[in-house]
């Protein structure tokens, strides 16, 4: 580059939480469009791609000598695989020649031998770009290799099939082909076959999510346990709290304004943390020592689309997140914790008598880390930071408190303890941290669905009139009412119900 006339700037910043235009709450955003816009090429290497973000938007529209190159998690090798070892000329003759047919036909049919046979009319209104190893001058560039056409949305009908890398999570291939059955360009089926991956459609969404789920064909965490959540856990799923629960308009924070979001309306009960918030039936354990705008613990609605907007004034960043299965049994809220710039701990707890017995606690859980280095289960380190959770059960002198096994997907855990006699146990939700550092060295957590089992002693399960012989729980080990459709499971036996 040095050679050719160039100056090369290589910019850095903390990974942010999404890509595009969810990237934006973790972006400088100011002086980071100040430098794309002034720039000749802009080469993305980094994790989380900025395309589409704000600074994205305002240098294409405002730098017209911009070329943009999205090489997004690129390595020596990866260069040397696809453009070095690829004869380009041949391969632009090849990809002209198929861009040139794509721009003349009217429809177009894709098939794969993975079984993918989908067919659409061609939109004669967006430009079929060609991505085929010429970047000498300005526009978008993508990898070489690829041909974009858009299709006339209402006029896609077939199966597509997704058997390659699936984002998000980032670089997860799903064991199996994820199968989508399109009619007029809406999804109407979708098939989920084994692996870590589920698709689904959700208020007219399509959401890809990694999901590890509790029930692989014979298991059920629920066999052999009788439900005891309602008479001994308050507040289990945070359907009772009012946090971020107020929709409000063009709310500004990070330099982005959002024109529909949730906001807050709830008093912290100590400034110094103004989004450290109360959670009906818990109570707070927090031994966090500076203050900081950016520490959260409050319970938040779920949602794909709109999100919970913490303003310039208060927080000064933006969240959001999405069901672990899409459905309602996980309720409408999951509570959300995260110690960014502060350190110690950051929990609520919730003490809870039982009798002697055999007892399991299940809930959902994920959490995001995007510097981290390790995770053993129970802490999850960074360059500069070790994050221990206090996520778990307390009992008698033990802990017992874990992380997910991996980031950025749902996970049901699962703890099994047994009391010799009455015991008043802890259950306990949060995490603790080393050193004050931000987000992306921080687990940012989201847990919901809390059920407390104790283990069925009687061995007499089925008569007919037990409390709890007619329950029904979905594959997530959820109750579910009568009226819900789908695979159930019921005295340990699995059924479909239409």
């Amino acid at each position: 580059v040095v050679e050719a006339g160039g100056h090369p700037m290589v910019i850095t910043v903390p990974p942010p939480r999404g890509v595009g235009k969810a990237a934006d709450p973790d972006l400088p955003i100011e002086p980071l469009s100040a430098a794309v816009c002034n720039c000749d090429v802009w080469i993305e290497f980094n994790h989380q791609w900025l395309l589409y973000s704000t600074p994205f938007e305002r240098a294409a529209e405002q730098n017209k000598k911009l070329r943009y190159m999205c090489l997004v998690d690129f390595d020596a090798d990866l260069m040397i695989r696809t453009i070095g070892h690829v004869e380009t000329p041949k391969l632009q003759v090849f990809m002209r020649k198929v861009t040139e047919m794509t721009r003349n036909a009217k429809t177009m049919r894709v098939t794969t031998p993975a079984g993918c046979d989908v067919s659409f009319e061609i939109d004669p209104v967006h430009y079929v770009a060609c991505d085929c190893g010429d970047a000498t001058s300005p526009a978008i560039h993508m990898l070489t290799g690829q041909i974009n056409v858009v299709p006339r949305f209402g006029s896609i009908n077939g199966t597509i099939v997704f058997d390659g890398s699936v984002t998000p999570p980032f670089g997860h291939a799903p064991a199996q082909p994820i199968r989508l059955t399109v009619e007029k360009g809406i999804v109407v089926k979708t098939f989920k076959t084994t692996g870590c991956v589920k698709v689904t459609i959700s208020g007219g969404d399509l959401l890809v999510e990694g999901s590890t789920f509790p029930v692989d064909n014979e298991e059920n965490l629920t066999e052999g346990y009788t439900d005891i959540t309602e008479d001994k856990v308050q507040n289990p799923s945070f359907e009772e709290d009012e946090t971020y629960g107020q929709v409000s308009s063009n709310i500004t924070a990070s330099g982005v304004t959002y024109a529909t979001c949730y906001t807050n309306s709830v008093s912290a009960s100590n400034a110094k943390w103004p989004n450290v918030l109360p959670v009906a039936g818990w109570t707070p354990g927090s031994t966090l020592s500076g203050g900081s705008n950016y520490c959260r613990m409050y319970s938040m609605p779920y949602s794909s689309t709109m999100f919970c907007v913490s303003p310039s004034s208060v927080g000064n960043y933006a969240a959001k997140t999405s069901h672990m299965i899409a459905d309602d049994n996980c309720g409408a809220r999951t509570l959300t914790v995260l110690n960014s710039w502060d350190m110690g701990n950051n929990a609520i707890t919730q003490s809870v008598s039982l009798p002697a017995g055999t007892y399991r606690l299940l809930l959902d859980m994920k959490y995001e880390c995007a510097n981290e280095t390790s995770n053993d289960g129970k802490k999850v380190t960074t360059a500069n930071n070790t994050n221990t959770s206090l996520t778990g059960v307390a009992y008698n002198g033990i802990t017992d408190y874990r992380y997910p096994s991996a980031r950025s997907q749902w996970e049901v855990m699962v703890y099994d303890f047994t009391l010799d006699s009455p015991t008043d146990i802890v259950l306990s939700l949060g995490y603790g941290c080393s050193a004050s550092q931000g987000a992306a060295n921080n687990t940012l957590l989201y847990i919901d669905n809390l059920r407390l089992l104790q283990k069925t002693t009687t061995g007499i399960t089925n008569v007919s009139n037990d409390a709890n012989a007619n329950k029904l729980y979905n594959l997530a080990g959820q109750q579910v009412s009568n009226s819900y459709k789908g695979v159930v499971v019921s005295k340990g036996k699995k059924a479909i119900v239409k």
